[in-house]
């Protein structure tokens, strides 16, 4: 009968080691698991390959061949962006992106995407500038980019005068017949509403 007696008893604590090993199982197996996903490298994504930006200049140009279409420019000035993203310090790529939003900023019919376009080349054209200081390229477009907007804006036009004798005069000093020597003539046009105004 003892022996009878005993046999829940027995089974209680039968029950009570397989909770405790089962908790015990679980805890180990989360431990492990913790233990495993810490040491396995992160999780990478790949980045899209982006095309070199050799490619992607000449994508732009070929758009920009279209540019009385101003999707087309547009198209051209995303293709830049995209490849600048990964090449942030290409100079080929600032002055195009300068360029190609001079010509959105002065074509545009929307007076928002104009002030979009002028202000993204004037800042497109800076790092140009800072890229490569001793080039043409990005001394010109930021001097047509500020005339662009000095057009746009009388306020702009009183402070970018200086602005854009100075990109100007910076170009002419580095390579006079940059843009088939445009430069004069944008310093022309700069000049002439002054000598208009003066009494001879």
């Amino acid at each position: 009968m003892d022996m009878l007696d005993n046999i829940p008893r027995y089974w209680m604590v039968q029950t009570e080691m397989l909770k405790k090993t089962a908790v015990l199982g679980l805890c180990s197996g989360l431990v492990f698991i913790g233990i495993s996903c810490g040491n396995a490298s992160p999780a990478t994504y790949d980045h899209v390959a982006a095309r070199p930006a050799g490619e992607a200049i000449a994508e732009a140009d070929r758009l920009y061949a279209e540019r009385p279409d101003l999707a087309k420019v547009r198209q051209a000035i995303v293709s830049l962006r995209q490849a600048q993203a990964d090449e942030q310090a290409n100079y080929d790529i600032a002055w195009r992106v300068a360029k190609y939003n001079y010509y959105l900023g002065v074509h545009s019919d929307n007076s928002t995407e104009q002030s979009k376009a002028l202000d993204d080349g004037i800042a497109a054209a800076k790092l140009a500038v800072q890229l490569q200081d001793g080039k043409p390229e990005g001394h010109f477009w930021l001097g047509a980019n500020y005339g662009g907007r000095a057009k746009n804006s009388m306020m702009s036009g009183l402070s970018g005068t200086e602005d854009i004798k100075s990109e100007m005069e910076r170009v002419l000093k580095i390579d006079e017949r940059f843009q088939s020597a445009s430069a004069y003539m944008v310093l022309g046009q700069v000049y002439l509403p002054v000598t208009q105004n003066a009494r001879w």
